[in-house]
């Protein structure tokens, strides 16, 4: 107000009311928006480790939740029968209590609904570079679970570090603060998603958004993932670091993608508030037409980039292994002719075949 006086605003059970104070005052007072950047900020930090993840799983049945059912059991059963009470005495996120804060460079959107055996597949899935993740399933029991984790172990991928809803967000304050309040933790999932992809790029990483699609494809009929598709193609147009994936149960998951067509008027979230503050922002800042084109248009793209991966996966690797001059090009090109697809500076593809050109052990001496 004028040079010399703020309006700070209360709000508490009653309604709102403001006071007038000088600006001398008002010292160490942070503003609403600094707030609300400063919980974004601290979500990012709350991300859960492959490792731990399935640290937590194996705990599932034995120690935890002791009525685990793989087979049946939803992420939301999960988080009330086992993230919840593990860390109800901390009253914080399981990412806060159980482990520790971690920058999160993998943000992935799932459903509540579905199985959460299928969500930490669909992640084993995505660590190991793959499209599918229904035969995953099955090593994740108890017996074939520990070789699992060494050949991910062996394969550095136990310390990726993934953003899950269920584990990054405090279950324990979603009655103390509602949408539009700066501690409030569930309506800020964009600026979290914002503050995860510029952490991971400033420190010169890739970031990634993961989309684990359920067996009945219902994901895109949630409000929220839908908001993280766009949050995620908003970011795109300034950023060339966030690679996003689907990792699907099977092939046939993905024709089924193709033949939805999302509209973010249907979607539905949890909350009811939820789903009028999506279309609210969707509605302030985006014609909605555009928008339900656009994330039509983007499944369809990354479904098509999904089965590719999918057929490369099948495709025989070849090692092509040696110095320079030994014949190693002429052999190549004998090999594949002119048909060869490049992918990066050392592989090679044909409709059968990758080839992966490897340098050989020099041979000082010629021998």
């Amino acid at each position: 107000i004028g040079d010399d006086d703020i309006a700070i605003e209360f709000e508490d059970c009653n309604g709102k009311f403001s006071v007038q104070v000088p600006k001398s005052k008002c010292q160490g007072i942070h503003t609403y928006e600094y707030e609300i950047q400063n919980t974004c900020e601290k979500l990012a930090l709350r991300g859960i480790s492959l490792g731990d993840l399935l640290d937590f799983y194996s705990q599932l049945g034995v120690t935890l939740h002791r009525e685990f059912t793989p087979e049946e059991d939803t992420t939301y059963k999960v988080a009330k029968e086992a993230i919840i009470p593990q860390t109800s005495e901390y009253g914080k996120a399981y990412t806060e209590s159980i482990t520790k804060p971690k920058l999160a460079s993998r943000m992935v959107s799932h459903t509540w609904g579905s199985k959460f055996s299928h969500l930490v597949a669909s992640i084993v899935a995505n660590a190991m570079g793959v499209a599918l993740y229904g035969d995953l399933l099955s090593q994740l029991s108890a017996d074939k679970l520990p070789q699992l984790r060494n050949q991910l172990n062996e394969a550095d991928k136990l310390n990726i570090v993934y953003w899950i809803c269920a584990f990054s967000i405090n279950q324990h304050s979603l009655d103390k603060y509602h949408n539009g309040h700066p501690n409030c933790e569930v309506d800020k999932f964009d600026g979290m998603f914002d503050e995860l992809v510029n952490k991971t790029t400033d420190g010169g990483g890739c970031a990634h958004h993961v989309v684990a699609i359920d067996q009945d494809c219902k994901i895109f009929s949630r409000a929220w993932v839908v908001a993280e598709m766009v949050q995620a193609d908003i970011i795109q147009v300034r950023c060339n670091n966030l690679k996003q994936t689907f990792s699907a149960f099977e092939k046939e998951s993905l024709e089924t993608l193709i033949k939805q067509e999302v509209d973010i008027n249907k979607c539905k979230a949890s909350r009811p508030e939820d789903e009028k503050m999506i279309l609210a922002k969707a509605n302030a800042c985006f014609d909605i037409g555009v928008i339900n084109k656009k994330i039509n248009d983007k499944i369809k793209d990354i479904v098509d980039e999904t089965k590719r991966t999918i057929i490369r996966e099948g495709k025989t690797k070849i090692l092509l292994i040696g110095n320079n001059g030994v014949g190693k090009s002429t052999l190549f090109r004998a090999m594949i002719g002119n048909d060869a697809v490049t992918h990066g500076k050392h592989e090679y593809e044909d409709n059968e075949r990758i080839f992966m050109e490897l340098s050989g052990l020099e041979n000082p001496l010629g021998k």
